[in-house]
C-alpha cells in the first residue's frame, strides 16, 4: 500500500503513463484531447458520486473509490490516524475476511491496491472486465463493513512503523517533512501523511473507528469506473452494490483557512550521507483556479527536461546532477516544489543563489515562442499518453473531482494552457516567485561511510530469500527457451505481431493497436555491465547517459531541443546483460523518434565537454549509491556469491575510482565493439502501420553494418553455497535494515524452470498473496515488504530473498522465513495455492497486453529470451500444468535454506547480527 501518491497537476498531472488500451487494430481513437465524449456523471440519493466512461474492446476495467480524507483531516496528536486507517481496511470486511480481498483478485490475474496523501484516499483494482462485479462488491463492503479488529491493529502498527522508518533512510523524505513543516505553521499540511512517530505509537482502534464512521460514507466518495462495460448494466450494479449504504447525513467537509506566509523561511537538515539536496516550496493557489495554467507553463519551462532553464543554469553549468518541479494542486493553497540534487560538495547557497537569478530572469523577460509552443506540445502529448491507459484515466477523473470537484478539468487543461497569453504569464511570475511565498531547505551531507563486517559461517541451518522487482513482466520470466535457432523462424510473438530481421541482423516487431495516437517502442542491444572491462567499473553506465549527447550530425542541445519541443521521449539504461532503450512519440512523430534512436546508436561522438557534464553526473549517483542500503545490499550479496573480478560484482557503489579514468577512447573501443545491429531488437507497438515503419527502419538502419566476429557477453554462474554464511554492513544515518538471502539459481533453460517460477510464487513472488507476506508481514508484522524471486535471464543468476525490517527484527523475519521455507518443502501446501497462483500468473497477463507499452516490452522480452512466436499460446498450459506435487518436488530441489548467503545492511551498532554457534541467524547483542 503506497502512503503518499502525489499528484502534479497540470503537464506532469497528465503524464500518467501505464496501461495502454488495446482496443483491437480496427478501432478508432476518440476526437483528439477529449475524454468526455461518452463518459457519465451522477449520485445516488445517498450521495455517492459516480463516473463512469466505457472503452469497448478493452478487456479490462479499472475501479476506483476516492475519499475526500486525508492527512489534512486528523486531528492534533493523531497524525498518520488516515494512513494507518487504509491499512487497517484491507484487514477483513463482513463478506471478505482477512486476505480473502488479496485472493479472489488475486486469482483474476488484476491489482489492487491504496494510497493515501493529504487530501484523500483512494482504493482500486484493476482486473479483467468479467470480474468488475467483484470489485464492486469489494469496495462496497469495505465502505460499510470494515471490521477494524483491534487483534490486527498491533501487528499493522509495525508494519507501518517499518515504513515510517524505512523512509527516514532517504535524505530527501527527512528533508521534505522539515521544509513542510515550515512551509505550513499551522495548517495540517504540515505534517506528513504517514504520521510522527510518537503519534502513530498511540493511536487506538477507537481513533481509527471513529475516524471511519465520519469519513467513509458515500457522500464523501467517488466512485470512478473506466473499462469494458456496458452503461446500463453497470449502472444497475452500482445502485445494488452502493445504493443500499446509509448516506450518513448531509455531509460536511472540513473547511481550514489558508496560510500567509510573510518572509522567506530556511531550514537546514545535517545528517550522515553523500551528497547535498536543496527543496524549495512555494506557496500557489488551491485546485481549480484559473492561475494553474500559467504555472504550468512556467514549471514546464523552467525545470522539465533538459532544455529548461534551471536544468542549463543548475545542470548544465555543473552545480546540480538532477533538478525537478512541479505545481502540486491541493484542496486547500497548495505548493510549487523544486528539488535540486547537488554536486558533492556544492554548497546549496550557490545553488539558491543560481535558481533565484533564474526566477528573476523570467519574470522580467517573456518566453520565447518556442519556448511557449514546447509547453503546448507538451500538454497535448501528455493527455493523449494518459488517455492510453483506462486506469489512469480512472485516476486522474477521481484525483481532480476530489480534490478540485470538476473531474472535466483533466480534459480541459491543453485548451486552457494554449489559451494563456504571454501577459498572464508574466504576471504569474512576478506574483508566485516572490521571495515572500518561498520555503528553502537544504541537507549538508556529514561524514560516514559505510562498515563491513566480517562473514560469519554458523553451523547450522540458516537461509533465507528475496529479490528486487524487476522492470521485467513475469510472462517473459516464465517459460524456457526453444531449442537453439527455433527463435529465428518464429512468425512473431502473438497473431497480430510482425517479425522482420534485415540483412544485418537487426530484428524488428511490430505489433499495431490504434486505439490511440500514440507509438511505443521498447528496444536493448545485447551489452552491459557484463561487458565492460574488469578495470573500467562503471563504463557501461557512462556510455548509456552519452548516447543522446551528441552526435555526428547534431549536439547534445540540438537533440534535446528538437525531441522535447515535440514531446518525444526517448531514454537509455545499462543493465547487466543488455543496453535498453524506451521511447513514445505522438503518431506524427514516429519518424524522428526512429530517426533519433537510429542517429544515436550509429553515430555518437562522445564529445569531451558532455563527457565530463556525464562524469560528474554519474560520480553523483555512485555516492548516493554508497548511501543506499538497497544498493549496498546487492553489492554485499555478489560480492560474496561471486569471485573477484566476475562482471555481476560490478557496481555504482564502488565505480568512483575507476569512472575517474574513463576517457574518450574507452567509449568509443566499447562502442564499436559491442553495439552493433546483429545484437539490437527494435520492438514498437501502438498507432502504427506496418509497411511505413518496415520502411523507415529499412532506410535508417539498413546501412548500419557488423564487423567481426558477435562479441560474447556470457558470465559464469553463482557457484553452489556450501555453508550458511551472515555479512553485516553499517551505514551512519540509516532507521531500517535491508536484508538479501539467496542462494543458487535456475537457468531458463532448466525444463524444470516452470516448476521453480510457480513455486517462487508461491513463497514469496506473489505480492500480497505469497506465504511470506501473509505470515513475515501480515500476521507477525516483522517488515514492510518482502518477497522472493528466480530471476531468468540470459544467464544463471540467483534466488534471492529481499526484505525491510526494524534492524531488531532482522532475527525474527529470518527465522520466520526460513521457518516458511521448510513447512513449504515438508508438504504443508494446499490445492488451493497452488491454483490461485497459476490462475494469479495466466491472469496478469491480460493487463501487460492491455497497453502499447506493455505489449512492446513484452514483444521484446520473448524475442530476447528466444521464447519463441507461440509464448503466449504455450504460456496458460505450462503453467496450468504445473501440479501440487510439481511444486514441492520444486521446493526440494531449487530451495535451499539450510545454505544461504545474507547480507543485512542497516544502522551502526551490530543490530542483526547472528551469533556464533549453530543454528543461530542474526542476533541482536
Amino acid at each position: 500500500m503506497n502512503r503518499q501518491r502525489l499528484f502534479v497537476p497540470g503537464l506532469l498531472a497528465l503524464c500518467l503513463i501505464g496501461f495502454a488500451g488495446n482496443r483491437g487494430s480496427g478501432a478508432k481513437p476518440e476526437s483528439e484531447g477529449t475524454m468526455s465524449a461518452t463518459i457519465e456523471t451522477y449520485a445516488l440519493p445517498n450521495g455517492l458520486t459516480v463516473i463512469t466512461k466505457p472503452v469497448p474492446n478493452v478487456p479490462v476495467v479499472s475501479v476506483y473509490v476516492w475519499y475526500r480524507v486525508g492527512s489534512r483531516n486528523e486531528p492534533a496528536g493523531k497524525s498518520g490516524m488516515a494512513h494507518f486507517l487504509e491499512h487497517m481496511l484491507f484487514k477483513g470486511t463482513v463478506r471478505f475476511p482477512k486476505g480473502e480481498i488479496t485472493r479472489q483478485v488475486g486469482r483474476t490475474g488484476g491489482e489492487q491496491n491504496a494510497f493515501t496523501s493529504y487530501d484523500y484516499t483512494a482504493f482500486y483494482e484493476t482486473l479483467p472486465a468479467e470480474y468488475l462485479e467483484l470489485a464492486l462488491d469489494i469496495e462496497s463492503d469495505r465502505m460499510k463493513n470494515s471490521l477494524l479488529d483491534p487483534k490486527e491493529l498491533e501487528s499493522e502498527r509495525t508494519v507501518i512503523l517499518s515504513e515510517l522508518e524505512g523512509n527516514r533512510n532517504h535524505p530527501h523524505t527527512r528533508l521534505r517533512d522539515l521544509v513542510n513543516a515550515q512551509t505550513w505553521l499551522e495548517h495540517p499540511y504540515r505534517r506528513p501523511v504517514i504520521g510522527w512517530r510518537g503519534e502513530v505509537e498511540r493511536l487506538s482502534v477507537d481513533d481509527l473507528r471513529a475516524f471511519y464512521r465520519q469519513y467513509y460514507c458515500p457522500g464523501n466518495a467517488t466512485l470512478v469506473v473506466v473499462g469494458d462495460f456496458k452503461p446500463a448494466d453497470l449502472r444497475a450494479s452500482i445502485e445494488r452494490w452502493f445504493g443500499g449504504i446509509p448516506g450518513n447525513g448531509e455531509f460536511k467537509a472540513a473547511v481550514l483557512a489558508a496560510e500567509t506566509q510573510q518572509g522567506e523561511r530556511h531550514v537546514v537538515l545535517k545528517d550522515f550521507g553523500q551528497t547535498p539536496l536543496v527543496r524549495l516550496q512555494i506557496h500557489i493557489p488551491e485546485a481549480g483556479r484559473a492561475e494553474q495554467y500559467p504555472l504550468s507553463v512556467l514549471s514546464e519551462v523552467l525545470a522539465d527536461g533538459k532544455t529548461a532553464r534551471l536544468y542549463k543554469a543548475l545542470v548544465d553549468t555543473g552545480l546540480a546532477a538532477e533538478v525537478s518541479g512541479s505545481t502540486l494542486e491541493m484542496i486547500d493553497p497548495g505548493v510549487w516544489t523544486f528539488n535540486v540534487t547537488c554536486q558533492p560538495g556544492v554548497d546549496p547557497a550557490k545553488v539558491e543563489a543560481a535558481m533565484k537569478k533564474e526566477f528573476k530572469r523570467i519574470t522580467a523577460e517573456p518566453l520565447t515562442p518556442r519556448e511557449f509552443q514546447q509547453a503546448v506540445n507538451q500538454t497535448k502529448a501528455q493527455l493523449l499518453y494518459a488517455q492510453d491507459s483506462i486506469s489512469d484515466q480512472a485516476m486522474l477523473m477521481g484525483y481532480y473531482q476530489t480534490v478540485a470537484r470538476d473531474w472535466r478539468l483533466a480534459e480541459q487543461y491543453p485548451a486552457r494552457v494554449a489559451a494563456v497569453t504571454p501577459a498572464e504569464i508574466q504576471a504569474a511570475a512576478v506574483k508566485f516567485l516572490s521571495q515572500d511565498r518561498m520555503t528553502f531547505g537544504y541537507f549538508i551531507p556529514q561524514p560516514g561511510s559505510p562498515h563491513h563486517g566480517a562473514p560469519e559461517t554458523p553451523g547450522g541451518d540458516e537461509r533465507l530469500s528475496l529479490l528486487p522487482p524487476t522492470p521485467r513482466q513475469a510472462w517473459a520470466q516464465a517459460l524456457p527457451a526453444l531449442p537453439a535457432g527455433a527463435g529465428a523462424e518464429a512468425p512473431g510473438n502473438s497473431a497480430a505481431c510482425r517479425r522482420l530481421v534485415l540483412p544485418n541482423g537487426l530484428v524488428l516487431l511490430i505489433q499495431p493497436n490504434h486505439s490511440n495516437p500514440t507509438v511505443s517502442l521498447s528496444g536493448l542491444v545485447r551489452a552491459g555491465i557484463v561487458s565492460e572491462p574488469a578495470d573500467l567499473n562503471g563504463l557501461a553506465t557512462l556510455h548509456a547517459q552519452l548516447l543522446d549527447r551528441g552526435t555526428r550530425q547534431h549536439t547534445a542541445a540540438q537533440l534535446s531541443d528538437e525531441l522535447e519541443f515535440q514531446a518525444v521521449h526517448l531514454n537509455y539504461r545499462a543493465g547487466y546483460e543488455e543496453l535498453t532503450f524506451d521511447g513514445e512519440a505522438l503518431t506524427e512523430n514516429l519518424e524522428l523518434l526512429l530517426s533519433a534512436v537510429a542517429e544515436t546508436l550509429q553515430e555518437p561522438i562522445f564529445p569531451t565537454g558532455e563527457l565530463e557534464k556525464a562524469r560528474k553526473e554519474i560520480l553523483t549517483s555512485s555516492r548516493l549509491a554508497q548511501d543506499s542500503s538497497q544498493s549496498q545490499a546487492w553489492l554485499g550479496f555478489y560480492q560474496a556469491a561471486y569471485p573477484a573480478g566476475h562482471p555481476l560484482t560490478h557496481s555504482l557503489v564502488t565505480a568512483e575510482p575507476s569512472l575517474k579514468k574513463i576517457q574518450r577512447k574507452d567509449l568509443t573501443a566499447y562502442h564499436r565493439r559491442w553495439i552493433r545491429p546483429d545484437t539490437t531488437l527494435l520492438s514498437l507497438a501502438g498507432d502504427v502501420d506496418v509497411a511505413r515503419v518496415t520502411a523507415l527502419v529499412e532506410k535508417l538502419f539498413g546501412g548500419w553494418s557488423a564487423t567481426g566476429v558477435k562479441p560474447d557477453n556470457s558470465y559464469p554462474p553463482m557457484a553452489p553455497i556450501k555453508n550458511a554464511e551472515f555479512r553485516l554492513v553499517e551505514i551512519s544515518g540509516k532507521h531500517e535494515s535491508i536484508t538479501l538471502l539467496g542462494h543458487e539459481g535456475i537457468g531458463r533453460k532448466d525444463p524444470e524452470y516452470y516448476d521453480a517460477f510457480l513455486t517462487n510464487h508461491v513463497l514469496g513472488g506473489g505480492g500480497l498473496t505469497s506465504r511470506l507476506m501473509r505470515t513475515v508481514r501480515d500476521r507477525d508484522g516483522l517488515t514492510y515488504s518482502i518477497y522472493t524471486q528466480f530471476r531468468a535471464s540470459t544467464g544463471i543468476r540467483p534466488w534471492v530473498l529481499q526484505f525491510q525490517s526494524d534492524p531488531a527484527k532482522v532475527k525474527r523475519a529470518i527465522e520466520t522465513s526460513l521457518q516458511e521455507i521448510r513447512q513449504l518443502q515438508s508438504g504443508d501446501l494446499t490445492e488451493q495455492e497452488v491454483d490461485d497462483s497459476r490462475e494469479e500468473l495466466v491472469g496478469s497477463l491480460l493487463l501487460t497486453l492491455e497497453t502499447s507499452q506493455g505489449i512492446a516490452h513484452l514483444n521484446r522480452e520473448i524475442e530476447y529470451q528466444q521464447l519463441g512466436g507461440d509464448y503466449l499460446q504455450r504460456y496458460p498450459a505450462a503453467i496450468r500444468g504445473v501440479t501440487r506435487a510439481r511444486v514441492l518436488a520444486a521446493s526440494q530441489k531449487w530451495l535451499h535454506p539450510d545454505r544461504t548467503l545474507a547480507v543485512s545492511v542497516g544502522p551502526p551498532g551490530g543490530k542483526g547480527k547472528p551469533q556464533s554457534g549453530a543454528g543461530k541467524t542474526p542476533e541482536q547483542p
